[in-house]
C-alpha cells in the first residue's frame, strides 16, 4: 500500500485572452512546493511509501505542465497505479477557479487549467471539482482522500466546465473524502494569501493544529478536525475557509500527520517586580501529573518543556503576593506568561483575562482598578480580585493607589480568549514619544486639547495622528492652541474650493521610506516623498492635490508592494489619511473627510447649520476621536452596537455635520448586522448631502434601488460587495484586492517607484 498525491499549481495563464482577472498568480508555485516538501518530509518521518504527480506552470524538473492534457495524464497514471493500492490520496490545487451562478451544491466549483484561452474555446481546460472528487473516489477504492483547494469561488454568469476525463470507476470500496477550500462559496480568494502558508504550518503541527491522542502518549497528531479549527482561527474573517466531508471515517479519525517524539517548546516566565535580588521557584505541573521545580533568579526565565498543558505557580522570596496565583500554559508553541510580584505595601499591577461571559479581573493588594468602556462610557471600579461580567470591546484601564495616585493606564480589549494583560504606558515607541513631547502629560496620558475633555489614555497611534491632523484641518481658522505650534502642514491659507489630501504617518523606524501618488491603473504618476517634519522623528507627512471627486491614492511603504486605496476629495474639505503599520508591518490606514474651519462658509447651508448646532454639544476633535474608535472596531469586525451607544451611531448615520465617511460606516454596520429597516432613510440622507460619494450609491443599492454600478469605487469594501461578485468594473485587477482591512484597496496593482 502507498500514499499518492496530485499537486497542481498554475502560476501563469499565458494563453488567456479574456475571462480571467489575472494572467499571473504570484506565489502559487512556491506554495505548492512548500506543500510538496511537507508531504515528502512526512512520508520520510513516518516510513511511508509515496508517489507525487506534480503539475505546474512554469513546469518544474521531474514534473509535468499544468495544461488540461498534462493533468489528465497525471490522473490516468494515478488511476492505473493506485486502484485498491492507495491508503491516502492528497490533492492540492492552486490557481484560478470560479463557481456556477446559482448552484447550491457544496463542490459545484470549476478549477481552471493553464491552457485556458476564453469561454468559447476552453471547456476542456475548466474541470469540475465535484467530478474530480467523484471520479477518484470511484476509481481508487478504500482509504482517505484529502483535497486542499486554493482558488476563487466567485460566481460567473457564463460558466463552463468539463468532467476532465472519464474515470474507470472500478475501485472495490469507497474512500472517505475531506475537502478544505481557501474561501467560502461566492467569494474570491486572496492571491498569495495566508491560506497556503497557514495550511502548511498547520499540517506541520503549528499551535493547536496538533493534539495529544491519547493524552500522555509519546506522539501528537494533526487530524482533519484540528487542522480545520486551526485554519479557521488563524484566518478568521480575513479569509474564511470552507470544508466538506463524506464517508464512514469521521474528521477526528482522519489523521494527516503523526509527530513523534513530542516536540519541546520554550516557556518564558516574565516577572514584573521591584524586588532585588529576585529569588524564587516556579512549580510546573504537566497534565500527566508530573511536577518539576525551576529556580527563578531574574525578571525573565526561559524553560524548555515537552509540549503539553502545564500549570505554573510562582513562589518569590519577600513578595507579599504573586499575581496571578497560577496560570495554565498550553505549550504547543513557545509561550510567555507574565506575573507580578508585589512587595509588602506596594500597589501596582492588574491582570485581565478571558472575556465573553466572564472576565477575571486580578487586582493587586491596595490597588484600585477602573475599567471604562471606550464605546459606551460605562465605568466599573474594582478594589479586589473578582470574576466580572463585562461587555466585549476596548476598555481604558486605570490603576490607582488607595489615595488616588495613578500608577498606570492602558487600553485593553476584552473578548473571548484574550490573554492576560496589565496597564503599560506607550514609552519606547518613537512616534508616540515624539508626539507626547509637544504636550502636557499626566500619568502616562497626553493632554492634546481641552476640547477633548481631558488627557487621552488610549495609546492607539492612529488616534494620536488623527487628532493632530484633524486639529490642523478643522482648526485651520486658529483653534487648538496646543496643536497649532507643531511643525506640521499649515492649511490656513487654502483657497475656497481647495480639496487636498493630507497624509500623516507614524513609524517606529524613522528610516522607513513612504511615498504617495495619485492615479488610475494606466496613469502616469508623480510620486511625492513623505517628509519628516522638523523635530518630529518617526512622523512623516505629505500633501497631494487631486481634483474634487473620486481619486486613488497609492502608497509605497518601504520595500512592500504598492498599496492603492480608493479615496475621495471634496471642495472646502481635506481628506486626512492616517498611515500606521500593524504587528506584521503591513499598512493600516484610516480616512477622514474633514471641513476646513476657515472655509465653512462655502459649504452647503444645511451643513453649516448642522455644524453650528453640533458644536454646541460636541467638539470636532471629540467626533474624530469617536470615528477613530469606530473604525478600529469596524476593522476588527466587532459588533459596534454592543460597544457604542445608539445615539453615537445615530449621530453618524444621519449626520450632515462633519464627516460623510463615518456616515457610510454606520450604514454598513447596520447592513452587516441585518438591521436594514433604517437603510432607506440613511440612503436618502446621503443622496441629499453627499450624492457624489461612491458609497452613497452602494448604500442606496442595499436599500433596494436598482443601480447596476456605483458612481465610482466605494471607499469601503462592503460597498463593492453591494454590486455582486462581478469585479470587472473596478479600475485595478480584482485579483489583487486586499480583503484584510475595511477599505477598498489593492496590493501590487501599481508598479513601485524607482528609488
Amino acid at each position: 500500500m502507498a500514499d499518492r498525491a496530485l499537486i497542481i499549481a498554475v502560476e501563469k495563464y499565458d494563453e488567456a485572452r479574456s475571462g480571467l482577472t489575472a494572467k499571473k498568480l504570484p506565489g502559487t508555485l512556491a506554495a505548492a512546493k512548500r506543500f510538496r516538501a511537507w508531504l515528502e518530509a512526512k512520508w520520510t518521518a513516518e516510513g511511508v511509501t509515496g508517489a507525487i504527480e506534480f503539475c505546474s506552470t512554469p513546469k518544474q524538473p521531474g514534473g509535468r505542465g499544468a495544461a488540461s492534457d498534462d493533468i489528465i495524464e497525471a490522473l490516468a497514471k494515478i488511476e492505473q497505479e493506485g486502484r485498491d493500492q492507495t491508503e491516502n490520496l492528497y490533492v492540492y490545487f492552486s490557481g484560478h477557479g470560479f463557481r456556477v451562478r446559482g448552484e447550491t451544491l457544496k463542490l459545484a466549483d470549476v478549477l481552471v487549467a493553464a491552457d485556458f484561452k476564453d469561454v468559447q474555446r476552453s471547456a476542456a481546460a475548466c474541470f469540475k471539482l465535484d467530478a474530480l472528487v467523484d471520479g477518484l473516489r470511484g476509481s481508487l477504492g478504500f482509504g482517505c482522500h484529502f483535497y486542499f483547494i486554493d482558488a476563487c469561488r466567485n460566481e460567473v454568469e457564463n460558466a463552463i466546465g468539463s468532467n476532465i476525463m472519464p474515470f474507470a470507476g472500478r475501485g472495490n470500496a469507497e474512500p472517505s473524502v475531506f475537502v478544505l477550500q481557501s474561501t467560502v462559496a461566492g467569494a474570491p480568494a486572496l492571491v498569495a494569501g495566508p491560506f497556503a502558508t497557514k495550511l502548511v504550518d498547520g499540517l506541520g503541527g503549528a499551535g493547536t493544529a496538533k493534539v495529544w491522542d491519547p493524552p500522555g502518549s509519546d506522539a501528537m497528531q494533526v487530524r482533519f478536525d484540528t487542522l480545520r479549527v486551526f485554519l479557521k482561527n488563524a484566518l478568521g474573517t480575513t479569509q474564511p475557509i470552507s470544508q466538506s466531508t463524506s464517508g464512514e471515517i469521521g474528521e477526528s479519525e482522519a489523521v494527516l500527520a503523526t509527530i513523534r517524539p513530542i516536540p519541546k517548546s520554550k516557556l518564558t516566565i516574565a516577572l514584573r517586580t521591584t524586588l532585588t535580588p529576585i529569588k524564587g521557584t516556579a512549580t510546573i505541573t504537566a497534565a500527566t501529573g508530573v511536577s518539576s521545580s525551576h529556580a527563578i533568579a531574574s525578571a525573565s526565565t526561559t524553560i524548555t518543556l515537552p509540549a503539553h498543558h502545564h500549570t505554573v505557580a510562582l513562589a518569590i522570596d519577600g513578595a507579599a503576593d504573586v499575581s496571578p496565583a497560577s496560570a495554565v500554559a498550553d505549550l504547543r508553541d513557545d509561550l510567555q506568561l507574565e506575573f507580578d510580584a508585589i512587595q509588602p505595601g506596594e500597589t501596582v499591577g492588574v491582570g485581565i483575562t478571558g472575556g465573553g461571559g466572564t472576565t477575571r479581573v486580578e487586582v493587586a493588594p491596595g490597588a484600585e482598578v477602573r475599567l471604562r468602556h471606550i464605546g459606551t462610557g460605562t465605568t466599573e471600579t474594582f478594589r479586589s480580585s473578582t470574576n466580572a461580567t463585562l461587555a466585549p470591546g476596548d476598555y481604558e484601564t486605570t490603576v490607582r493607589t488607595s489615595d488616588g495616585q495613578i500608577l498606570g493606564r492602558r487600553q485593553v480589549e476584552v473578548g473571548p480568549g484574550r490573554p492576560a494583560v496589565a496597564p503599560t504606558r506607550w514609552q519606547g515607541s518613537l512616534p508616540h514619544e515624539t508626539i507626547a513631547g509637544f504636550f502636557p502629560q499626566q500619568s502616562g496620558s497626553v493632554d492634546f486639547s481641552e476640547s477633548l475633555g481631558g488627557p487621552i489614555a488610549d495609546p492607539d497611534l492612529g488616534l494620536w495622528l488623527a487628532i493632530l491632523g484633524a486639529g490642523r484641518i478643522v482648526g485651520s481658522g486658529g483653534m487648538y492652541r496646543k496643536i497649532r505650534p507643531l511643525p506640521l502642514q499649515e492649511f490656513s491659507g487654502e483657497p475656497a474650493g481647495a480639496s487636498p489630501i493630507y497624509v500623516l504617518a507614524g513609524f517606529d523606524d524613522r528610516a522607513t521610506p513612504l511615498s504617495a501618488s495619485l492615479g488610475r491603473a494606466r496613469a502616469r504618476r508623480t510620486w511625492t516623498v513623505a517628509e519628516e517634519p522638523p523635530g518630529m522623528p518617526g512622523i512623516k507627512q505629505a500633501v497631494l492635490r487631486p481634483q474634487p471627486g473620486q481619486c486613488f491614492v497609492t502608497f509605497q511603504l518601504g520595500n512592500q508592494p504598492a498599496y492603492t486605496l480608493a479615496s475621495f476629495a471634496s471642495p472646502n474639505r481635506c481628506t486626512l489619511i492616517v498611515v500606521t503599520t500593524d504587528e506584521d508591518g503591513q499598512p493600516r490606514v484610516a480616512q477622514y473627510l474633514l471641513p476646513f474651519s476657515h472655509l465653512e462658509q462655502h459649504l452647503a447651508v444645511e451643513v453649516q447649520t448642522s455644524l453650528k448646532y453640533r458644536r454646541q454639544e460636541r467638539t470636532p476633535l471629540r467626533d474624530v476621536q469617536l470615528l477613530t474608535q469606530l473604525y478600529r472596531a469596524f476593522r476588527k469586525r466587532r459588533n459596534i452596537g454592543m460597544e457604542f451607544s445608539a445615539k453615537q451611531l445615530d449621530d453618524l448615520l444621519y449626520a450632515k455635520w462633519l464627516e460623510p465617511i463615518g456616515a457610510s460606516l454606520a450604514a454598513y454596520e447596520l447592513i452587516r448586522r441585518g438591521k436594514t429597516t433604517l437603510i432607506p432613510t440613511a440612503a436618502a440622507n446621503m443622496k441629499q448631502y453627499f450624492a457624489e460619494l461612491p458609497d452613497t450609491s452602494a448604500i442606496a443599492r442595499f436599500a433596494g434601488e436598482s443601480a447596476q454600478q456605483p458612481n465610482g469605487v466605494p471607499l469601503f469594501l462592503d460597498g463593492v460587495r453591494a454590486f455582486g461578485s462581478d469585479r470587472g468594473w473596478l479600475p485595478f485587477d480584482p485579483g489583487l484586492l486586499d480583503y484584510i482591512g475595511p477599505w477598498t484597496a489593492w496590493r501590487g496593482a501599481v508598479p513601485s517607484p524607482r528609488r
